[in-house]
């Protein structure tokens, strides 16, 4: 009788150690604030299934039933609030590849204002009863591990079961059976849909970059081979070049039409127009409210995301070791580089990413700090890191190739600074009375600030004989959510973009300019894995072969992103769309990235 009490306890305590972690599951998943019937039924069934073999994993290593527990509902809670905020101010939800980035995000967090929404309070209150209900019920499964053996045994089926299961919801058929979303555009609802433990798990298959079918290294090395370059053609006085990709810079004028008290980029704008010995236009970039460092891989390169894994960052995971870039190109043609960002060196991974791609000598966060510039908010202003910037280029001996990456406009816009002034509003808003319209307020009156501090840095150029060449462009949109207030004058509900309206979101604008003969373009539509090619044609400075190769590819798709393709004839497409015609770029991409 006391043999059948005692099972009968161990079975009671094991039922709870299977039931709580269906309870974590939920409980979390409220921080997404969305509703449980945005989640097809088999895919509640697989998040469950996730956490109940993690729990049989971590108990095969700790073996203390109640610390399993306990780990498993504060870590997926605390995960799940950061999972809301990283969408509150990026606009898509934290992937495998962002654990990479943990100290970037750490560096600006103190930037964004920290509201605790009503999802984020019942996943606190959900997880405290959970707490409760562990300590006081003392869940136990020991019955499965009383030996070393059966621990052994119960951790191996478990990490079985669980690549088993995440094998099966990312394969095609997995993917059509439990209907899985694989958004063209990136994550936008993954955990929502997905749930925020399959949603994750389901986004590690994009970890890997897989060889092209057909790909041959050799191929590859035989078609650059091929490439007739003419390296005869370089000019006998060669122009500096400043690169400044200024953070978040854009025009949200591409999104919907709005008008403001003043205009917000009139300089900019005056560039667009067209100008004397100036290129501008419109480039299309692969990411947006974040991930700053793919658009700097995309320019440097020439590679694009299409062939990478959807939200990859190749700075921290692929670019560890040298690679080709038009740094090294230009290098070999005589210049001196230099790369500067006035922020933290590891941010991206830049301290690794730089060298490699060929910089002889770069500027981070401990050369700016005693030079003491002038700040907007925390961040050195576009002023004084372009001035000091054209200062440290007319110092060295030319020719010199400079890649500026700013940080003045990085989000999030919530806070009010005191040397930030409201310059600038959306009319039919009010900043003093809507945390909306206060949000784009500020955010257009930073684009302001920038858009002053590129025509100091022209109109000292204008007035130097050193050539030289300024290449400027945005390096991605902010995210949606503060562009609100301008979708809903024109009607729009950011959370549910039209596709073409989703496409628009990956706009920025870009303006080349010399202070020597070029010749002048307006309305120029490109991306910016091209958009240096663009510039050094100007210039008269040949390609090299891939470049070559690359500037041939953009007569037939002069716009290639990670989302979305336009072709000459102005199509709009998808990748996957394009077939064969992107095959050997997608090879020879490979070729320079990982074999060459």
């Amino acid at each position: 009788m006391e043999n059948d009490m005692e099972n009968k306890t161990e079975i009671k305590k094991l039922l709870y150690f299977i039931l709580i972690p269906v309870l974590i599951f939920y409980g979390a998943q409220f921080s997404l604030g969305e509703s449980f019937s945005e989640m097809p039924a088999g895919l509640h069934i697989v998040n469950i299934l996730f956490l109940e073999f993690f729990s049989f994993l971590f108990l095969s290593v700790i073996g203390n039933s109640v610390a399993v527990l306990c780990i498993e509902c504060v870590s997926l809670t605390v995960f799940s609030i950061a999972d809301a905020y990283v969408r509150q101010f990026r606009g898509d939800f934290i992937m495998p590849w962002d654990l990479l980035s943990f100290k970037t995000a750490f560096s600006v967090a103190g930037n964004y204002d920290y509201v605790i929404s009503d999802g984020m309070r019942r996943s606190i209150i959900s997880a405290v009863m959970i707490l409760i209900l562990i300590f006081v019920q003392k869940p136990d499964a020991k019955i499965v591990i009383k030996s070393i053996k059966s621990r052994a045994a119960v951790g191996l089926l478990s990490l079985l079961l669980i690549f088993s299961l995440a094998a099966f919801i990312q394969h095609p058929v997995g993917i059509a059976f439990l209907d899985v979303e694989d958004s063209e555009f990136g994550i936008k609802l993954n955990p929502i849909e997905n749930g925020i433990v399959g949603g994750f798990i389901f986004e590690t298959k994009y970890l890997l970059v897989k060889k092209p079918e057909g790909y041959s290294a050799s191929e590859a090395k035989r078609i650059l081979d091929e490439q007739a370059v003419d390296y005869g053609a370089v000019p006998e006085e060669l122009p500096d070049i400043l690169v400044f990709m200024d953070e978040t810079f854009s025009d949200p004028a591409v999104l919907a039409p709005f008008e403001t008290n003043i205009d917000y980029m009139p300089f900019m704008h005056s560039l667009l127009e067209g100008k004397e010995d100036t290129i501008s236009g419109h480039a299309h970039v692969s990411v947006k409210g974040g991930g700053t460092a793919n658009s700097e891989f995309e320019f440097l390169t020439s590679h694009s995301m299409a062939f990478l894994p959807k939200g990859s960052s190749p700075y921290q995971q692929y670019v560890k070791k040298p690679i080709d870039s038009v740094v090294r190109h230009l290098e070999r043609l005589g210049y001196r580089s230099l790369g500067a960002h006035p922020f933290h060196s590891a941010n991206w991974s830049r301290n690794t990413a730089y060298p490699n791609l060929g910089f002889m000598e770069y500027h981070f966060n401990s050369y700016f700090e005693p030079l003491d510039l002038k700040k907007v908010r925390n961040y050195v202003s576009d002023e004084g890191f372009m001035q000091q910037t054209a200062d440290d280029v007319l110092n060295m001996e030319a020719p010199v190739f400079s890649f500026n990456v700013t940080m003045q406009n990085h989000s999030g816009y919530g806070k009010d600074f005191d040397n930030l002034p409201l310059s600038v509003y959306v009319k039919g808003t009010d900043p003093a009375s809507s945390d909306s319209a206060e949000k784009i307020s500020r955010y257009l009156s930073l684009i302001k600030t920038s858009d002053e501090a590129l025509e100091k840095l022209i109109e000292r150029y204008k007035k130097t004989d050193r050539k030289t060449m300024i290449v400027f462009f945005g390096d991605h949109q902010t995210d949606d959510e503060i562009m609100q207030d301008i979708y809903e004058l024109n009607g729009m509900d950011y959370n549910s973009l039209t596709e073409e309206q989703l496409w628009n979101t990956y706009i920025v604008p870009f303006a080349i300019w010399a202070n020597f003969d070029i010749e002048e373009k307006t309305g120029v539509e490109t991306s910016l894995n091209y958009l240096m090619n663009i510039a050094l044609k100007a210039a008269g400075i040949p390609l090299d072969a891939y470049r070559m190769k690359t500037d041939g590819y953009s007569l037939k798709y002069p716009v290639i992103t990670a989302h979305h393709i336009i072709d000459s004839e102005g199509n709009d497409l998808l990748p996957k769309d394009v077939g064969d015609d992107l095959h050997e770029y997608n090879c020879l991409e490979y070729y320079k990235m990982f074999d060459e």
